[in-house]
């Protein structure tokens, strides 16, 4: 399953977001380090789809995709040298796959803030600069073991490994980039995805507004440089509490606020590059979610491990299609495609995987 980290600075919403998520009340405190040890849940992604499909064709068990939220302690400055627990609290942010980044966008002088005045641009960079800090040290590392390497062995992808190293390092020394930042080639990108730098990961930015009213999400995206959702949290918090998803819509919008965390959710399935393909079969309807460019072969493994061995072909329905006329008219008329193995499943993809036994 994967996993999103919250994090951010102390005390600028990650916990109370943890909660509105997830609906749990872990504390959520007006001082720093309110979190020491990071607090996991799962959360289901809204899929009006999956309800669709669940109806047309009579299997009424759900099985939505599904995403798992680690509420990760504030990072502080000079946290790669381990202020306020830092390198446990980055040790946390290395296992997730992408980073929800919370940084306070609203004025309350009873709340207060770690660097004493809301700057939203300079308290993610300094949580950037935490993170190139933190990576700095193992791309040095990893940079000699494969110029070693290289020289050795003369092996191409050791060469090749190394200059894009090389070419992080200095970025990283000399400027502070993130290796997000640090203009490598989509190849250069390939090769060292294996280390899983901090600085690699998916960023999604939640901004904090309270009850600000209207946001320029336009203007602060390219401020930030990463994707934005306003989101009042303490609002959102309190919205949670609401089982009735129309009610609860109905009160975002009585209240004027930005944004809600179904958005969050369908922002990190968007930032983790996921896209979704759906079976249905023995009173079960499921949502599976995967990675843009998953073959059906690879598909079909997530399925069930059996089916790598015994695949022959798949065969993809229209989603849309199924609802409105069903399975067996499909059928019928031969409407459905009929794909192998290095076939790239689609968002939206309904698959009936056919095997050899």
């Amino acid at each position: 399953m994967l996993r999103v980290g919250i994090v951010g600075l102390p005390n600028v919403g990650k916990s109370t977001l943890f909660n509105a998520l997830t609906r749990r009340n872990v504390p959520a405190e007006n001082f720093a380090f309110c979190t020491i040890e990071p607090n996991v849940s799962i959360v289901t992604i809204p899929d009006e789809r999956l309800d669709r499909l669940a109806r047309a064709t009579g299997c009424a068990e759900l099985m939505a995709s599904q995403i798992e939220f680690v509420d990760i302690a504030g990072l502080v400055r000079n946290a790669h040298q381990g202020v306020g627990l830092g390198n446990e609290f980055l040790a946390h942010v290395r296992g997730v796959d992408m980073i929800l980044h919370v940084v306070r966008a609203f004025e309350d002088g009873d709340v207060t803030h770690v660097e004493d005045s809301v700057d939203p641009s300079r308290d993610l960079r300094i949580i950037d600069e935490e993170l190139v800090m933190a990576d700095l040290a193992l791309v040095n590392k990893y940079r000699i073991a494969e110029k070693s390497r290289a020289r050795n062995t003369n092996d191409k992808d050791s060469i090749a490994k190394h200059a894009a190293l090389e070419k992080l390092w200095r970025a990283m020394r000399d400027e502070r980039k993130t290796a997000r930042e640090a203009g490598l080639t989509p190849d250069e990108l390939e090769r060292l995805r294996v280390y899983e730098f901090l600085t690699l990961k998916p960023v999604l930015v939640v901004m904090n507004v309270g009850e600000n009213g209207p946001f320029d999400r336009a203007h602060w995206e390219k401020a930030l440089g990463h994707p934005a959702i306003p989101l009042s949290i303490r609002a959102e918090r309190e919205l949670s509490d609401i089982d009735d998803v129309a009610e609860r819509a109905e009160l975002r919008t009585s209240l004027g606020v930005d944004g809600s965390v179904d958005e969050v959710v369908r922002g990190c399935y968007d930032t983790l590059g996921l896209v979704t393909f759906y079976t249905f079969g023995k009173g079960v309807t499921r949502a599976w979610p995967i990675r843009c460019g998953t073959t059906a072969h690879e598909a079909a493994g997530m399925i069930h491990t059996d089916f790598l061995g015994t695949f022959l072909k798949a065969q993809v329905f229209s989603l849309d299609q199924i609802c409105e006329v069903g399975e067996q008219a499909i059928r019928a008329r031969g409407t459905f495609q009929t794909v192998g193995r290095d076939y790239a499943v689609q968002d939206g993809d309904v698959l009936w995987i056919v095997t050899s036994s």
